[in-house]
């Protein structure tokens, strides 16, 4: 059976937990968020026990074999990235998978281009499961190939 644990707890957390009503080959057995209201809610709400506000304790603890990223992309309030921190976090604690809402890739305007900056998982980084969504606007035929998105594992 394997071990899984959700980092982020608002809203969209909720269709992830959901799921493991019909998974049974995996348990969804601790949960992670900064704010401990939200944190205990969750919890109460799918009966998981083990509740953490910290990552590193929650990984270096619970040894998940799955990590579902469920935060927004922007640290709320601020402008500050965190889904690529929170990907190398659990690399370096070795979680063997990550499933990651998305965006990880992030476009901001610069002048009168758009720029996607995407995230490069390093080497030995867990793999990473993501769905990617596209503006309708966005022509990757006038990009070069280094530019455009790579292959997923």
């Amino acid at each position: 059976m394997f071990k899984c644990a959700i980092l982020g707890c608002r809203g969209r957390a909720r269709s992830h937990a959901k799921a493991y009503q019909d998974i049974t080959v995996g348990k969804l057995a601790s949960i992670c968020d900064m704010n401990k209201e939200r944190l205990h809610e969750f919890g109460d709400m799918f009966n998981i026990d083990q509740r953490y506000t910290d990552i590193h304790e929650m990984l270096e603890k619970e040894k998940p074999d799955l990590l579902h990223i469920v935060t927004a992309p922007v640290l709320r309030g601020t402008m500050q990235f965190i889904r690529y921190p929170l990907m190398n976090i659990a690399s370096e604690h070795r979680v063997p998978a990550v499933i990651i809402e998305k965006p990880i890739a992030v476009m901001e305007k610069i002048g009168d281009k758009s720029v996607i900056w995407l995230i490069e998982p390093k080497q030995n980084s867990p793999s990473i499961l993501n769905s990617i969504s596209i503006p309708k606007t966005w022509n990757s035929s006038e990009m070069s190939p280094k530019e455009k998105l790579g292959k997923s594992n």
